[in-house]
């Protein structure tokens, strides 16, 4: 880190005591604490203060505390009003350290950890790029990636998640990216809104509170709330690029054509003929608004072609494919769910024309009052698929099995689903994986392999 200990006391209005040194890193497990390493308690699924003297027995050069911990001298402390927010805080003070950055934010319902990998991989053809690492999005995965800048880097892109109003806010106000892209507005999360997807859409464009003035908003033309988006970037005098598939956008994808080892495709602002190995309508939307981001960076068409055709997305359980044993094929995509993603993946299911097609769908969390109308839909959906099997595992199985048929199996135990599932599959079938991170499908995935 590029940080010393007086520092960090000055950030929070503490009195510094002592000799002042270099601080290797922030920490907030005490697990991966090193040396020197400043230690925040944070309150979470367990309480960061249990292991606040822990930390400073182990090396810790200072704990930053909501009340103190016992046995360890006041000085050694500073005390905030909320450790979380202060991680923020400090973040946003290292980010300033790196002026010269070109950042880019991207957020959206769908499909931000692929376009934020996929334009950092663009990036990286002409820049030293950081990227924010899996899916750290969160008041706690920004900083994290925040505290990794160096003057090495001449760009970085960070996720930005919510769930709440307001959280995109407090998170873009620690960086200011030059270019936002919003790639979607879905129903992720509706449960927390009462206004909707309308609701919705003004968090997402939260985003641009935080802009670098004249910065540039990337924004999906052929999203219901594309113009709302327009004109929210107008009030904050940014510009705006599109992109899109149907309508007419900046970036537009076209002569898409999908082959057995993957996707061609033009964009018609320029001459290259585009190959990913990504599939589905959905990539194409991802890999459109990273063009249009890489293009506000002055990426060359050329850089943008070599950085798709070399691009892998590996290790985020999205659509991963992985070959068993028996020739059985694996479609592990049970990071997340909603409404939305689930039907992109029916639909890429579908394009595809996988055989012998073994179904295991879990439940949509944080959908509200919608919960039960949304599973029967989703269910529905499924009917386009011919399945050998539909496994339906959770609290809203009942309502799939509403929407999809009688021959939905329903299950409410992880574990006797898994020793069934495992017994159902056979050789060479397509075994296809996805629910919200909360059932933990990815328990049921490991049994398989």
């Amino acid at each position: 880190m590029k940080i010393n200990l007086s520092e960090i006391y000055r950030v929070f209005n503490t009195g510094f005591e002592g000799r002042d040194v270099s601080v290797p890193d922030i920490c907030t497990d005490t697990r991966t604490l090193k040396k020197g390493d400043v230690f925040f308690a944070l309150i979470g699924d367990t309480d960061g203060h249990r292991y606040a003297a822990q930390a400073f027995y182990n090396g810790a050069s200072a704990i930053i505390v909501e009340k103190y911990a016992e046995g360890v001298e006041t000085a050694k402390q500073i005390k905030v009003k909320d450790t979380t927010r202060a991680l923020l805080t400090l973040a946003a003070y290292y980010y300033k350290k790196f002026g010269k950055l070109k950042c880019a934010a991207v957020t959206g319902s769908n499909g931000k950890t692929t376009t934020k990998e996929l334009l950092a991989a663009m990036l990286s053809e002409k820049y030293e790029t950081l990227k924010s690492e899996k899916s750290f999005n969160n008041a706690i995965g920004l900083p994290r990636t925040v505290f990794k800048l160096k003057d090495k880097f001449d760009a970085a892109v960070f996720e930005i998640g919510m769930n709440h109003a307001g959280e995109i806010k407090n998170l873009v106000s620690a960086i200011s990216p030059r270019v936002s892209i919003i790639t979607n507005v879905g129903r992720a999360h509706i449960a927390f809104f009462r206004d909707g997807l309308k609701g919705i859409a003004k968090a997402k464009a939260e985003i641009m509170t935080g802009m670098e003035p004249g910065g540039v908003v990337v924004i999906n033309a052929d999203d219901d709330f594309a113009g709302f988006m327009e004109r929210e970037a107008a009030k904050r005098k940014l510009n705006t690029v599109t992109f899109g598939i149907k309508n007419k956008a900046d970036v537009r994808a076209v002569d898409i054509v999908t082959a057995a080892d993957g996707t061609y495709f033009k964009v018609n602002c320029l001459k290259e003929r585009f190959f990913t190995g990504l599939k589905g309508g959905y990539n194409i939307y991802n890999a459109a608004a990273a063009v249009a981001a890489a293009m506000a960076f002055k990426v060359p068409g050329k850089s943008i072609k070599n950085a798709l055709a070399g691009f892998k997305m590996e290790g985020f359980m999205r659509f991963e494919k992985v070959r068993l044993k028996n020739s059985v094929l694996l479609i592990n995509d049970c990071y997340n769910a909603n409404p939305d993603s689930f039907s992109a993946s029916i639909e890429a299911l579908k394009k595809e024309g996988y055989k012998s097609v073994v179904a295991v769908m879990g439940d949509m969390l944080e959908l509200g009052k919608s919960s039960a109308a949304m599973h029967i839909e989703i269910g529905k959906k499924f009917r386009e698929i011919p399945l050998k099997n539909f496994f339906v595992y959770g609290k809203y199985s009942g309502q799939v099995k509403k929407g999809y048929g009688e021959k939905a199996r329903v299950y409410t135990d992880r574990e006797k689903l898994s020793r069934v599932l495992k017994q159902a599959v056979e050789k060479g079938d397509t075994v296809f994986v996805k629910g919200s991170r909360g059932n933990k499908l990815e328990e049921i995935v490991e049994v398989l392999k």
